[in-house]
């Protein structure tokens, strides 16, 4: 019998839990017995976005893979789907998530591995900004009403100031 010689490469990466704003503005599931490490979250969210043509389509353009993308329809689907069968993701310990990608060839392993875990990181900064952007817009949008709150409540302040002033003796 004749074997392929395959060859693996792994990465990891190291994640944090989510920042303070996150921890206060999540919504509780009000599941009390489930805690779930950020490597579990960061290797659940990868291999959710592994699942998609487009995420895996963003991997192999990073790699000699690309070749192939021009060669129909056939040749990119079966590329696609042997680039899915060739990517594992897993987590080790509370903060490590492992990227192993499985090739013939050792230059397209390495490749894979590091092309997994750089589009990951892309897209991860991606979505935060588009979320800090949508946060910041959200905020510009609601300030002017509780600023003319606000200015509206300085305005009855200092009304009762002039209606009602200091006592010579004793509190207001």
């Amino acid at each position: 019998f004749l074997i392929e010689d395959k060859f693996e490469s792994k990465g990891i990466i190291y994640v944090q839990s989510d920042t303070i704003i996150g921890d206060i503005t999540d919504v509780d599931s009000g599941n009390f017995d489930i805690y779930i490490t950020p490597a579990e979250q960061t290797a659940d969210e990868l291999k959710e976005l592994l699942n998609t043509n487009s995420f895996l389509r963003l991997i192999i353009s990073k790699t000699p893979l690309e070749e192939r993308m021009d060669d129909g329809v056939v040749v990119v689907n079966e590329t696609i789907e042997d680039v899915f069968d060739a990517i594992e993701v897993d987590f080790t310990g509370t903060n490590n998530v492992v990227v192993k990608a499985t090739w013939e060839d050792r230059r397209v392993a390495q490749d894979l591995a590091d092309s997994t875990l750089n589009t990951f990181i892309d897209w991860k900064i991606t979505s935060d900004k588009r979320d800090s952007q949508a946060a910041l817009e959200f905020l510009e949008e609601i300030v002017p009403e509780y600023d003319s709150e606000y200015q509206a409540s300085i305005g009855n302040l200092e009304a009762y100031l002039l209606q009602h002033p200091e006592p010579f003796r004793g509190d207001r």
